[in-house]
């Protein structure tokens, strides 16, 4: 996050120190890859359907471990929960 907010700060035209508001590009790689770095497992291209489905499975449920062991707000656990039981239920269809 740190890196992250010192290339926002080299590049950014806008006024505002903390956020930057006008950088191009909007989408930073340096904090893509801290997320995916983040994420407890690795995403692949799939080639089929069925691979797909399998990946999205693993992801969820690394995604409901992740938020149980980290200390977030309950809030947030609630949209994690949420979002992993609908797609679990859209996996089984």
């Amino acid at each position: 996050f740190n890196r992250w907010l010192l290339e926002r700060k080299v590049i950014d035209k806008g006024k505002d120190p903390l956020l930057p508001s006008d950088c191009s590009p909007e989408l930073s790689q340096s904090l893509v890859h801290e997320i995916m770095d983040d994420i407890p497992i690795k995403l692949v291209k799939p080639k089929f359907c069925e691979d797909a489905r399998r990946q999205l499975y693993k992801y969820a449920e690394a995604a409901k471990k992740m938020i149980e062991s980290r200390g977030s707000s309950q809030e947030s656990r609630k949209v994690v929960k949420w979002n992993v039981g609908d797609t679990f239920k859209w996996l089984q269809k």
